[in-house]
């Protein structure tokens, strides 16, 4: 498997919008075209992801410093329940080897009708070695849950500044709005 990166006019831009409009939800959906531009300004690392010269899903990356935040990661529909999402995390740790890997989910609830997926999602990254950082992130009315993994423990300096490097990247798009909030887990 390997990691292609995604430009606008890419044959895989295509492919991966359609991954992309299905696996998220409208409230938390950043356009393709949106994501490829910011790749193409170097402030997000946008990947397809082959299995041979099979197109089987896609990641996009903030590369911070000491932390690398996977924004999204999806795996075509066509694709799933065959082990693709365990072996797209063993890609990123590799290629970002030495940062700690950290991304955010959307917390278990036994009051919203998707709690069983959001409970199994949880699993799938607790096996596949991320830990809980005790933290979480709102922004624009959403909360997600923030696990980390790779060298070293949750920095919440380290998740601040990054944090403060993607509102930079956010804001140059024109989403003035998006102003996000750390806060313990209570």
């Amino acid at each position: 498997m390997e990691l292609r990166k995604i430009l606008p006019g890419s044959p895989d831009a295509a492919l991966m919008d359609e991954v992309n409009l299905e696996s998220f939800p409208p409230e938390e959906l950043m356009q393709t075209d949106m994501q490829l531009k910011l790749c193409a300004d170097g402030a997000l690392e946008v990947w397809a992801v082959y299995d041979t010269e099979e197109f089987v899903g896609f990641t996009t990356v903030y590369p911070g410093t000491r932390l690398a935040y996977v924004f999204f990661l999806a795996v075509h529909k066509d694709a799933r329940s065959r082990g693709y999402g365990t072996r797209i995390l063993q890609l990123l740790h590799d290629h970002y080897a030495g940062r700690r890997i950290v991304l955010d989910i959307e917390p278990v609830d036994p009051s919203v009708p998707d709690n069983a997926m959001r409970i199994r999602r949880k699993q799938f990254y607790l096996r596949n070695g991320f830990l809980e950082s005790g933290y979480m992130l709102k922004y624009l009315g959403l909360s997600f849950e923030i696990l980390y993994a790779g060298p070293g423990e949750f920095s919440l300096g380290d998740y601040r500044e990054m944090m403060d490097g993607i509102r930079g990247v956010i804001h140059s798009c024109g989403f003035e709005v998006f102003e996000p909030e750390i806060f313990p887990i209570a």
